[in-house]
């Protein structure tokens, strides 16, 4: 049961990933503060929030953002408590999706880890979706509310992964200034 659910949230989220959403090769992210940036901004319609990691020579390293997909949750309501009547009640539920933009040449044998500060609980691995010149290697993990609260709490996101050929661990830390306001206005 919940391997399906997760399969479906995984399905839509691929489906949306590359057609509905913002792009973010044209995304108002900056590499100072999480920031929320809207395809619409009067109605909030294909909105996400995001961070950058710049270089030196500005330069755009990797990118997180984090965009919310919907799922439909069936759920049994009961209608009259006499006679046991039930309905088939379906909600609406908003998902929290963290994307990352990868540099290319790292390892996809590798799935790259995500935690919050120097926490000793990880908050899970990214799973590869593509990888491409424009964006570098496209990896996303399907957030809970306790890994929310872990980001609104915590001061840095960070990414391990690694690079292809090399046993030296590649190391991305994405500050987590303005993440709960721009979360919020999400």
């Amino acid at each position: 049961m919940f391997n399906k659910k997760i399969i479906k949230i995984f399905f839509f989220i691929l489906l949306i990933s590359n057609s509905l959403i913002l792009n973010t090769a044209y995304a108002e992210i900056n590499s100072k503060k999480w920031s929320l940036s809207c395809a619409d901004i009067d109605n909030k319609e294909g909105c996400i929030i995001g961070i950058q990691i710049e270089l030196e020579n500005k330069k755009i390293l990797s990118t997180a953002y984090i965009q919310l997909g919907s799922t439909t949750e069936n759920k049994m309501v009961l209608v009259n408590e006499d006679e046991q009547t039930y309905k088939l009640d379906k909600t609406k539920k908003n998902i929290p999706v963290l994307f990352v933009n990868l540099p290319l040449n790292v390892d996809l044998r590798r799935k790259p880890l995500v935690v919050v500060d120097d926490a000793k609980e990880k908050i899970g691995d990214l799973s590869y979706m593509h990888c491409n010149n424009n964006l570098g290697c496209k990896a996303m993990i399907v957030f809970n509310e306790k890994s929310i609260e872990l980001l609104q709490k915590g001061k840095v996101l960070k990414v391990y992964s690694s690079i292809f050929g090399n046993d030296k661990p590649l190391l991305l830390d994405f500050s987590l200034k303005g993440f709960s306001k721009a979360y919020k206005n999400l």
